[in-house]
């Protein structure tokens, strides 16, 4: 009996782990421009290619976002969009 136990507690445990692991992912594609924003709830990454006619930008960072809530994620991800985009 206490095997049956032990073994559908462990079974409920590890899918509770695995279901909090979830990954939002987010795409921007344009003619000069490709964006990837991966949020898995504690990081925020930001891959960002830029093709201008200067110097292209090769954008990759990763940020804490563990204590933000979704509308500062937002802004976080906005305002860095916003900063690569004017570099153009």
């Amino acid at each position: 009996m206490n095997y049956i136990l032990i073994t559908a507690l462990t079974i409920f445990s590890i899918a509770a782990c695995n279901d909090n692991r979830r990954t939002r992912t987010e795409k921007i594609e344009d003619n000069n421009k490709t964006v990837k924003i991966e949020d898995d709830g504690s990081t925020m990454r930001i891959k960002a290619k830029i093709k201008n006619i200067e110097e292209p930008i090769d954008y990759d960072k990763s940020f804490d976002v563990r204590d933000m809530n979704e509308k500062q994620k937002e802004k976080l991800k906005n305002s860095i969009l916003d900063s690569l985009y004017k570099i153009k």
